[in-house]
């Protein structure tokens, strides 16, 4: 499994996000592109959800595919409704 090359395309991915599309999407729909690898996705789960000043809010996901984690760390701006990620951790799954 390439991680690095699939981190590579993940930020690009992201980077190209509009305003109006949701991470948690366009992270499932890139990772379809390295399904080969990752194997299935098997779940999304919220590991974390901590309330911020400001109306921001921090949440923790962790997106499970049969070789390989994803977590993603996601700031929601309550007020402007825009949900900006603030980093990933791809890790592949030992087993």
């Amino acid at each position: 499994m390439n991680i690095r090359n699939m981190k590579l395309s993940l930020t690009v991915d992201l980077m190209n996000l509009s305003n109006s599309q949701s991470p948690l999407s366009t992270i499932k729909s890139a990772m379809e592109k390295f399904k080969a690898e990752t194997g299935g996705f098997k779940r999304l789960l919220r590991k974390n959800k901590e309330v911020l000043p400001n109306g921001l809010e921090a949440q923790t996901y962790a997106m499970q595919y049969e070789n390989c984690t994803l977590d993603l760390d996601l700031i929601t701006d309550h007020i402007s409704d825009q949900q900006i990620v603030q980093g990933f951790t791809l890790t592949e799954n030992l087993s």
